[in-house]
């Protein structure tokens, strides 16, 4: 039996190049054969760092049994989501539909339109033999009502999305009373165990507590669960950055995979919580999730890698486990006690914690011991993979990160990141998704460009330098050309993918802002500069096929709220040639999430001139720079004074 896999460009697929099941990927190859034998199509969709896609592949896909039902009956494909989130989407939707519930290792079978007839989730061996017995049979004794039902699960998953029955504003009235519905006002976070960041819910707060005249609530909600993960074994007190999840209420134990995405929503978030709620301990955290992903993901070529795996040799999360006698041996007696004693290690492993003790920097020179005998140990498994939808978010990140906490080391990697983007992963005016073994891989889904254009924009914010401005509004041209569409929105694949039964327009957040909700933010701060209604309108479209997202599950779509709050309040500063500009544009550095900034350097500035609608008009006042505000009041009188600046601000 032939298996496809040992030259995959995923390092997830290449993970089951020794199955003994004849796998194929995603492409025409397979379905051919199957029609060809006329048997249904098994789909296996997991990941590198997914612990139950592990789980499910020593205890199935490397059993003969298994490997011998699925060769005589099926067509088998194995998938990386990372890869094609728009075929992940598709089929988890469908799960979803199905069964209520999804998660990964996804498991579907389809007929040969691609249609899903059923899926589920994990299954133990014996579990999975009796399911593909029971499809085997039914394929055989009632393939037209498989097939049927398949093709109407699909038909219903193409309707558009309803209308919403509430207005924007009672959208962001609904999301915040939702949020504080779920809200653990002890630990922080929402909704019971497991728990996962979704930082974009903690932005939306921030940004709400911004806006509202009364911010208490949304601050606290916001401070809470970020100083709650921040204690808990989520994140990793000796190496930095977070983990995937916590299974459990405190925020104490999780699942020990660490993504590159996770990691720069949290250098974002607690980057402006920290300017945001006045909080150096939050500039601490996001200092240390930088410097995670600077170790431990930065490639050799300037991009940065996808994931950590849960597990190494020995098991599960034992990587980050430690024993007294193990922090003791490694510390000394004394410090080690005291140790032990703040972060909670006993004598079986136990993983460093905080929780109760609060955030602090006492134990600074034991965790970097700590850290350097860890070291040693067997490392878990790194995806190498470099993807354009976390790198792109890494970049923005770091450059939304360094601009407020000066970090100019964080703006120069955001341009490093861009520039590798725009270096490997752009191939003929087209952006791709995946770059490893040294070629891209996969046409990039709109998130990719959403969260390139998005990192353009900031890293425009962080230095003023107009060529980044122009690359925002270019790729932003070729997203909306390529995902764009009737009935307001954009899908989540290109015009130019033809390999899905259909394209989807998704509003909802999942672990990360959806793609729709940030592009209409992109849409909205490129208007405010350049002042083209055709920004204007493609936003209000976005909001507009949102609604009935935003309506239903306010909770789950903080991304376009936060879209909602950026059209509300959204205001511009230009600030002109002259003396003492620097200090104008150093007032403007604070925690101002709906301000857009310009700055016009003088005559050999044409460009901004060109891109940005003010910037013609941005004339010094008796030599000195000048700022020109504009908010939804409308446009001041220019200021020269720092002082008044950051009191019009």
């Amino acid at each position: 039996m032939q298996n496809r896999l040992n030259q995959s460009a995923s390092p997830y697929l290449r993970g089951h190049a020794e199955n003994p099941i004849p796998w194929y990927e995603w492409g025409p190859a397979a379905f051919a054969e199957a029609r060809e034998r006329d048997v249904p199509i098994f789909l296996s969709v997991g990941d590198s760092s997914c612990h139950w896609c592990h789980v499910m592949n020593r205890e199935s896909f490397m059993d003969e049994q298994v490997a011998h039902m699925l060769a005589d009956n099926f067509v088998s494909i194995k998938l990386d989501r990372e890869e094609r989130p728009d075929i992940d989407h598709l089929y988890m939707e469908a799960c979803t539909a199905m069964t209520g519930q999804g998660g990964w290792p996804l498991t579907v079978f389809l007929g040969h339109d691609k249609s899903p007839f059923f899926a589920g989730t994990y299954f133990p061996r014996e579990n999975l033999l009796s399911l593909l017995t029971r499809v085997r049979d039914m394929w055989r004794d009632e393939r037209e009502r498989l097939t049927g039902a398949g093709r109407e699960l699909l038909s219903f998953l193409s309707r558009p999305v309803p209308g919403g029955s509430m207005g924007r504003h009672a959208c962001l009235d609904a999301g915040a009373e939702t949020l504080e519905d779920a809200f653990d006002p002890v630990y922080g976070g929402f909704h019971p165990a497991p728990k996962f960041p979704a930082l974009q819910r903690v932005l939306f707060l921030l940004r709400h507590a911004r806006a509202e005249e009364e911010p208490e609530r949304a601050a606290r909600m916001a401070s809470t669960t970020l100083s709650g993960m921040a204690q808990g074994g989520l994140y990793d007190h000796v190496g930095g950055g977070f983990f995937r999840y916590s299974t459990d209420g405190q925020w104490h134990i999780p699942h020990y995979e660490k993504m590159l995405y996770d990691n720069a929503m949290a250098i974002l978030t607690y980057a402006e919580a920290s300017v945001a709620l006045g909080n150096p301990h939050f500039a601490d955290i996001a200092r240390s999730c930088a410097g995670f992903t600077e170790r431990e993901f930065r490639g050799a070529d300037g991009g940065f890698y996808t994931a950590l795996d849960a597990e190494n040799e020995d098991g599960e999360g034992v990587f980050y486990l430690w024993t007294r006698a193990q922090v003791e041996e490694a510390l000394g007696s004394e410090r080690g006690a005291a140790f032990c004693e703040t972060y909670g290690i006993g004598d079986s492993l136990s993983l460093p914690h905080r929780i109760g003790q609060g955030l602090g920097d006492a134990f600074t020179e034991d965790l970097a011991q700590l850290y350097a005998h860890r070291g040693k140990r067997d490392y878990p498994f790194r995806d190498e993979k470099i993807l354009a939808s976390s790198n792109a978010l890494l970049a923005a990140a770091l450059a939304a990160a360094g601009r407020l906490l000066g970090e100019q080391e964080w703006i120069g990697r955001a341009e490093e990141i861009c520039g590798f983007i725009l270096e490997h992963l752009c191939q003929g005016g087209r952006l791709y998704a995946s770059h490893f073994d040294g070629a891209a891989h996969q046409k990039a889904v709109l998130d990719d460009y959403a969260y390139f254009v998005w990192s353009l924009l900031e890293l425009y914010q962080a230095t003023f330098d107009p060529k980044w401005l122009g690359l925002a509004l270019n790729w932003n041209a070729h997203m909306m050309e390529l995902f764009g569409g009737t009935g307001g929105g954009l899908f989540l694949s290109g015009r130019d993918v033809t390999d899905l039964p259909l394209r989807q327009k998704v509003y909802l957040d999942s672990a990360l802002p959806s793609g729709n909700a940030v592009a209409c933010a992109n849409l909205l701060r490129l208007h405010a500069l350049t002042k083209d209604e055709s920004y204007l309108a493609a936003a209000e479209g976005i909001l507009a096929g949102g609604l009935g997202a935003m309506s239903r599950y306010p909770s789950s779509a903080t991304g376009l709220l936060s879209a909602i709050l950026l059209l509300g309040n959204v205001s511009t500063l230009t600030i002109s040639p002259g003396q003492d500009q620097q200090v104008l544009v150093d007032a403007a550095r604070g925690y101002f999430p709906f301000l857009q900034v310009a700055v016009v350097g003088g005559q050999d500035d044409a460009p901004v001139e060109r891109l940005v609608s003010a910037a013609e008009d941005a004339a010094p006042v008796n030599g000195r720079a000048a700022a020109y505000y504009c908010d939804r009041s409308g446009c001041h009188r220019p200021v020269t004074d720092e002082r008044v600046l950051r009191e019009m601000l």
